[in-house]
């Protein structure tokens, strides 16, 4: 039975598809513990897998290399429940498509995962909180609740339990409590970073949704402070300046900094909308000169149209209003 258990797995590595993308903030990283005891072999292969889930920034080999970690501690004990959690969270990895967007097939295999380690292990606690992680992915509260109920009730002590719950608040509107959740993930001193960087990202979220804006510039600030090499730190604070401030010249600021740290896709897109927007303005203002000299950079980093560019990255509002009328303008 236990050979089938690992075969049915198998498979659906195999027949998972790895397509990588540019990672947000998104993805669950519990520390890993389990209810039972573990050969000292067993947990030093494990941490390493976990250690490269918790790093993974898009980067195809490292998940790759996760993935063979994995199967061959599947193929050592099929029985290993800590390895089919750390699968399940390697498939929501795998089918990321984009933001807060996974593929189907890799969230139901790693449903199938999580379910595999749960009948092995019922007590296993942070088992639960990643399948409270991923039915909010997958679209189903009402399991997602139900799962982190059953992690509270095994006495769960993942910093991450906090942040999954307080996704699921927002989600529910609960927005004050969501966000004491976060805050006391990002004030306890035993958060790890990613569970602390979540909490960051979720609170701005809380801040933007309540029209706060303010303060969501503050937690913005403090995640740079926090983690000041992150080059998604301002790349995601550029965004916000950007499609929700509409302040284009401190939007460029930050995205040119996030691009002397990493030179990544996301952030060219970036800072090309906020050069189309600058290009805006100064059509407006009838500086010419200087909106020739944006636009030319903006097509530099991104080959796409004024528009698609900037509804990429802030989609409807007043940043594509303005650079749609400006394109208009210039025909």
């Amino acid at each position: 039975m236990a050979n089938k258990a690992y075969l049915l797995l198998a498979i659906c590595i195999a027949a998972s598809a790895v397509g990588l993308v540019g990672k947000l903030w998104v993805l669950a990283a519990p520390q890993v513990s389990w209810s039972r005891a573990e050969p000292a072999v067993q947990s030093r292969q494990l941490l390493q897998v976990a250690a490269l889930l918790d790093t993974y920034r898009g980067g195809e080999g490292q998940l790759r290399h996760a993935r063979e970690l994995l199967e061959a501690l599947l193929r050592e004990d099929p029985r290993y429940a800590p390895a089919h959690r750390e699968l399940a969270r390697y498939f929501i990895l795998a089918g990321q498509a984009g933001g807060r967007t996974f593929r189907a097939d890799s969230l139901r295999a790693a449903e199938v995962s999580l379910q595999m380690a749960l009948s092995l292990d019922p007590h296993y606690a942070d088992a639960y909180v990643l399948a409270g992680h991923l039915y909010q992915l997958m679209r189903r509260p009402l399991e997602a609740r139900a799962a982190l109920l059953k992690a509270e009730n095994l006495g769960a002590k993942d910093p991450w339990l906090h942040t999954v719950w307080a996704d699921l608040l927002i989600a529910e509107g609960d927005y004050d409590d969501a966000a004491q959740r976060y805050r006391a993930v990002i004030n306890a001193a035993a958060s790890s970073r990613q569970a602390r960087m979540a909490a960051f990202e979720g609170l701005t979220r809380y801040y933007k949704r309540a029209g706060r804006l303010d303060e969501a510039d503050a937690v913005y600030r403090q995640a740079i402070h926090y983690e000041p090499a992150n080059a998604l730190n301002y790349g995601n604070y550029a965004v916000f300046l950007l499609c929700v401030r509409d302040n284009y010249e401190a939007a460029i600021e930050q995205s040119r900094h996030a691009l002397t740290i990493s030179n990544y896709g996301a952030g060219r897109y970036i800072l090309a909308s906020a050069l189309y927007r600058q290009w805006a303005a100064q059509l407006a203002a009838k500086r010419l000169g200087a909106a020739q000299l944006s636009a030319q950079e903006a097509a530099s980093l991104q080959a796409s149209p004024p528009a698609k560019t900037v509804a990429a990255v802030c989609g409807e509002g007043p940043v594509l209003k303005a650079v749609n009328e400006a394109s208009l303008a210039g025909r």
